[in-house]
């Protein structure tokens, strides 16, 4: 930050937002570190615990996770790709109301100048 800002600030305000960052910085560090040594834990006792119920069916579900997996994955790109379209057709679409609506406004003001017109000659 430029030392003007440090200059028009009180020194109060200045010392609250340092320790407000380094809070964050600290509660963001622990959960980290926290979801670091969790997660890996978490998986590793699913396994032993999938394992000692069935052998059979602990294999299959490691097995068939990563087909379904691509399959999701090639769900949501094919959905991304039909996303793009339809905001394609609707920005289209869009564009095609506000040219009808400036048509429709222009010929409405076409009319009443007309209709003006026709109401000075006849009075």
């Amino acid at each position: 930050m430029p030392i003007s800002f440090f200059v028009n600030k009180k020194k109060g305000d200045l010392i609250s937002r340092i320790t407000a960052d380094i809070l964050e910085i600290q509660v963001s560090y622990l959960s980290m570190l926290e979801m670091i040594v969790r997660e890996p834990l978490t998986i590793l006792f699913t396994l032993i615990v999938m394992f000692s119920i069935s052998i059979k069916l602990s294999l299959f579900v490691l097995v068939f996770i990563p087909f379904s997996g691509f399959f999701i994955s090639f769900v949501g790109k094919k959905l991304r790709k039909d996303s793009n379209l339809v905001q394609k057709f609707i920005s289209v679409s869009e564009r095609i109301l506000l040219f009808i609506i400036a048509v429709a406004t222009l010929y409405a003001t076409a009319y009443e100048i007309m209709r003006m017109i026709d109401v000075k000659i006849v009075n």
